[in-house]
């Protein structure tokens, strides 16, 4: 019976040691923790007006890479709707100048572009951000205060943007996994074939080697930090004397949020989506072989 336990979880990333599993579940978990697990993004841009001197196409890629934080489960229910349901939100130019006070953000867009100005004439500007949305849902925003573009502030200048958050999955887009870093290995484990050589070795040719500092000589031992140890086997290049290699019946898997959802949250939700997976599965199998 495979056993689990949380050997650090913090607001960033969750490791869990599994033990007694095969490494297939564990990588199934794995994956859905990239694939399956819901998270909000912005999925339509509309650019009614834009005087931004970029690409109206560049302006709503950068729009759909901002990364969106909410209540996801208080907004899954859009998943069933069809067409799909969205929360719609802008930027407008009217909402820029009215939180700078009328003040733009810079006195000459040359100078702060290029570092010097072009001419005598000094053109303000604007330096739109992610704070500038916004979005009809008191509980989403962005997750990071970011430039986005840039608008001049002359009186005939437009900034009218409109866009929808919907609630996706990795497996439609690579915007949409909350994860930076999903990843499993095997627990680091040590075995010294001669311990008396250890206690006589005056070079630690392994601990030198060791470019993780996951090897430490005490007491004529070595000792292996399995934290800090990445597999790399460049000990064993170094001395013939010390092995280490990976324990098959202890599994670390690491999740690392991207800040949109908590690190626990997306390990539970991963595993019940990929349960939900192999129900699908299965009866997929019955009716084929009912069939």
């Amino acid at each position: 019976m495979p056993k689990a336990s949380i050997h650090k979880l913090d607001d960033e990333e969750i490791v869990v040691i599994i033990r007694d599993a095969y490494p297939e579940l564990v990588n199934v978990i794995r994956r859905s923790a990239i694939r399956n697990v819901p998270t909000l993004a912005i999925d339509n841009v509309y650019i009614r007006d834009l005087d931004a001197g970029m690409p109206d196409e560049r302006i709503a890629l950068r729009l759909g890479l901002v990364p969106i934080k909410g209540p996801v489960e208080k907004y899954e229910k859009l998943l069933e709707e069809k067409p799909r349901m969205s929360i719609p939100g802008n930027i407008l130019k009217e909402t820029i100048v009215e939180r700078r006070g009328g003040k733009p953000d810079v006195d000459d867009i040359f100078t702060y572009l290029f570092g010097k100005p072009r001419g005598k004439t000094k053109i303000p500007a604007y330096i739109v951000r992610t704070s500038d949305m916004k979005i009809f849902a008191p509980d989403v925003e962005p997750l990071y205060d970011m430039p986005l573009f840039i608008i001049l502030a002359h009186e005939d200048t437009a900034c009218d943007v409109r866009f929808e958050i919907t609630i996706g999955r990795g497996k439609e887009h690579a915007k949409r996994s909350p994860v930076t870093v999903a990843a499993s290995s095997y627990m680091p484990k040590i075995e010294i074939k001669d311990p008396s050589r250890c206690e006589s070795c005056t070079t630690k040719a392994c601990v030198e080697a060791c470019p993780y500092g996951a090897l430490t000589y005490e007491d004529g031992k070595v000792k292996l930090d399995r934290e800090k140890c990445d597999l790399c086997e460049l000990c064993m290049r170094a001395c013939d004397n010390i092995r280490v290699y990976g324990d098959e019946n202890e599994i670390v898997l690491r999740i690392e949020s991207d800040g949109r959802l908590d690190p626990k949250y997306i390990f539970c939700r991963a595993i019940d989506e990929a349960i939900k997976e192999l129900d699908k599965l299965e009866e997929i199998v019955k009716r084929s072989l009912e069939a």
